[in-house]
């Protein structure tokens, strides 16, 4: 059985070899053919936060740089959201893997940013050790554990509870005193009840409680509500990378987009390579999480809508989450 699981492996990594080869590698054989000359490389750095946001470059890092035709790609690990800022601002990164309500913060404050695909589509669950629980209007009366107060999470939550009849403010308590890390922490303890938490933060509480289980799913809900699941991480292009070397860009997106489907077809091995990359996620959490990231890579021309619907939700409830307004279609990169 190993030898069959490294052999599916191996021939995943493969196919996923291949298909960046077809875009990266066939229109140098064409160039060869012609007796043009060779095509000028551009290097793409992509930035990436570790955990979940970052497993899908895990294979660049792993087996980087990748060089294609028209791009070299190297992936550079950011610590935080304010240094991330920094090198997209200053060009030192060309590709960043951020979360959807920061890419439009980004243009809004005139960052020459653009979105070029939806990576995840949802992290965000309650747990809680109540059999009771089955329906978000179920959390009338309770206390519940929440996170980030007027930020994406908690306007998801209160849009949400609104919808199912929960008024915020007045039908339960929510309580934002704690971060993920330290209410996961509390959570795996058995000091909290009922809280809000993302992955892979859901998995290490429910390793670590047999009482605990996940409640209430914000993906199916905001299914129900809006008929599709929600954009919350994007891969956000450099406007001025884009318009230079476009070929480039589309390079780095198809290696992005590969890296994905190879973590996701094998979560195993996905585990692995996440661990190896340093995305500070033991390979088991990252196995047993990965279906519940939600992970599938949708270029922007597919995912416009679910965008635009997302940015206006955020917009109406609290305008500093998207940097005041809803993005113009400027922030949409023009191609696939």
């Amino acid at each position: 059985m190993k030898n069959l699981e490294k052999n599916r492996h191996g021939r995943t990594s493969l196919l996923v070899l291949l298909t960046v080869a077809a875009v990266f590698l066939w229109p140098t054989g064409l160039a060869a053919e012609d007796g043009a000359n060779p095509t000028k490389q551009r290097d793409i750095v992509i930035g990436a936060f570790r955990g979940p946001t970052g497993v899908g470059v895990a294979p660049i890092i792993v087996n980087g740089p990748v060089v294609g035709t028209y791009s070299s790609l190297t992936v550079e690990l950011v610590p935080e959201p304010s240094v991330m800022v920094g090198r997209l601002a200053s060009g030192e990164v060309d590709i960043g893997m951020v979360p959807t309500n920061m890419a439009a913060q980004l243009y809004n404050r005139g960052i020459p940013v653009q979105i070029g695909a939806v990576t995840l589509w949802g992290l965000l669950y309650v747990v809680g050790t109540d059999d009771g629980i089955s329906d978000w209007s179920d959390l009338g009366g309770r206390k519940v554990q929440a996170l980030s107060r007027g930020a994406g999470p908690d306007i998801m939550l209160r849009h949400i509870l609104s919808a199912n009849g929960v008024d915020p403010q007045n039908d339960l308590e929510l309580d934002y005193r704690y971060g993920h890390i330290e209410l996961a922490q509390m959570a795996s303890a058995g000091e909290v009840d009922l809280a809000v938490l993302p992955e892979p933060f859901v998995t290490q509480v429910l390793t670590r409680r047999s009482d605990m289980r996940v409640v209430l799913d914000f993906q199916a809900a905001w299914e129900d509500l809006h008929g599709s699941a929600y954009p919350q991480t994007v891969v956000l292009v450099r406007r001025d990378v884009a318009e230079e070397s476009p070929d480039a860009v589309r390079e780095a997106l198809a290696a992005i987009r590969a890296g994905w489907d190879e973590v996701t077809a094998y979560p195993v091995h996905g585990g692995k390579l996440a661990a190896e990359a340093g995305m500070g996620l033991p390979g088991e959490v990252v196995t047993a999480a990965l279906p519940r990231f939600n992970a599938r890579y949708v270029s922007v021309a597919e995912s416009k809508k679910q965008l635009q619907e997302y940015f206006q939700i955020l917009a109406d409830a609290e305008p500093r989450s998207v940097g005041g307004a809803v993005p113009d279609d400027g922030i949409y990169l023009p191609f696939r």
